[in-house]
């Protein structure tokens, strides 16, 4: 899908395309996961924040304590869609 799909430039000036495979709120940040693409076992953590135009703009994580909190985030989200019953295949969303 699409929607789903996150271009970022290396430090190259490179587009490389990303599968967006979720995004959550923890402690007043939002992180986005991207992986290369569906069938990719790789998932990179970014944070997203707001540069000096205002701009939000995705940081990679390279704190280690952030990224045991992403960790420990996405592996209850990910037990919580294991649960789900829904239909939606284990991908996250509100099932209000």
């Amino acid at each position: 899908m699409e929607e789903n799909k996150v271009v970022l430039l290396d430090e190259d000036g490179q587009e490389n395309e990303f599968e967006l495979v979720m995004s959550f709120d923890v402690e007043g940040k939002t992180y986005v996961l991207l992986a290369t693409d569906e069938e990719s076992e790789d998932v990179f953590p970014f944070v997203i924040q707001e540069d000096e135009n205002g701009e939000e703009v995705l940081m990679p994580v390279e704190n280690a304590e952030e990224f045991a909190l992403i960790e420990e985030t996405y592996a209850q989200l990910a037990e919580e869609d294991d649960d789900c019953d829904c239909g939606c295949e284990g991908h996250h969303h509100d099932h209000e």
